[in-house]
């Protein structure tokens, strides 16, 4: 991650922890003004910590052991009558208790050294602000997924488009459903305007929504930005650069339209590095394309088509151009 990105997450939690500081100062006030007793309670918490420290510096280790135990049962007897009382007129046992929007990381983003969940999270969304990844389409989602537009007369091998785009839907579905658990990977193939890109990015919706770091970029700005990082690191900004490593680690990665790109040895390479990197690391990707499984063969390299016929489950979409017939 490049360091504009990490700074803008930083802020965030800056500001994270400054709301829920102000909310729980004013709770506080809340109160202290209705209630009294609370802050009497809390008075005598703070002056019994307090006469408990001057206390220690002056006995032995043995008395200190003795002295925290019973400091420890008045502390807890004391909250539990806080407690209690909040709860009896009204308020949640914890109202006044530190507010944190991630109870593992207490905001700070790490958790015994390591990036937090949450802070994987505010990166995706950082990344997905960029439109080299984010070419979904804006409308793509299950509920506008429509399979009365697939024709429903068979085609020669027996099954309809819609039979098939039935199909494409519970397998896509199933993969969302079972997403943590699978870590699967799909290769979503067909003609152009079959519906491919929109299927994907009914995906992405549910996934980011799920709260998982993905990235749906386009074929052709997928390898433009790693053969910038690879041949013209020092005039490359530090966001392009990112990326690449953001493509091998991010939960999804969604290549549309594969095939639309200009092939050749680099793209060859970069392609079964990054397909088999994320198999190793269980990184899920979905790749989309006009190419049948032959087709890949002939233009990718067997260990490519290799990859895909052993590590990705296929479905097809077949049928004219939806977007001229719709």
């Amino acid at each position: 991650m490049d360091n504009s990105r990490y700074d803008a997450i930083m802020r965030e939690y800056d500001s994270i922890r400054y709301r829920n500081h102000f909310t729980q100062d004013e709770r506080k006030k809340e109160i202290y003004e209705k209630f009294p007793e609370i802050a009497a309670f809390d008075k005598e918490i703070s002056e019994t910590s307090i006469a408990a420290l001057s206390t220690s510096l002056s006995v032995s280790d043995a008395e200190y052991k003795t002295l925290k135990k019973e400091l420890d049962v008045k502390l807890s007897r004391l909250e539990m009558q806080k407690k209690d009382f909040l709860k009896s007129h009204g308020y949640p046992k914890n109202y006044l208790e530190p507010l944190y929007n991630c109870e593992f990381c207490k905001d700070t983003g790490y958790v015994n050294g390591k990036k937090c969940t949450c802070f994987r999270q505010m990166a995706a969304k950082l990344f997905m602000q960029d439109d080299k990844v984010r070419a979904m389409p804006l409308k793509a989602n299950f509920k506008n997924f429509r399979l009365d537009i697939y024709r429903d007369t068979p085609l020669p091998d027996g099954r309809s488009p819609r039979d098939r785009a039935e199909y494409a839907l519970s397998k896509s579905l199933a993969f969302v459903d079972n997403f943590n658990q699978t870590r699967a990977n799909l290769l979503i193939s067909g003609s152009t305007g079959t519906g491919k890109t929109f299927l994907a990015g009914c995906i992405a919706h549910e996934l980011i929504e799920a709260g998982y770091s993905l990235a749906f970029v386009t074929a052709f700005n997928f390898f433009d930005i790693l053969q910038k990082n690879t041949f013209h690191r020092k005039e490359t900004d530090e966001s392009d650069l990112s990326l690449a490593d953001y493509f091998l680690d991010c939960d999804l990665l969604i290549l549309d339209d594969l095939g639309t790109e200009f092939i050749n040895t680099f793209t060859i390479g970069r392609l079964f590095t990054y397909i088999n990197e994320r198999l190793v690391r269980r990184k899920s990707t979905i790749i989309s394309t006009n190419y049948t499984m032959k087709d890949i063969r002939a233009a990718y390299s067997e260990r490519v088509f290799s990859r895909l016929a052993g590590s990705y489950e296929m479905i097809s979409l077949t049928g004219g151009d939806l977007r001229t017939s719709c």
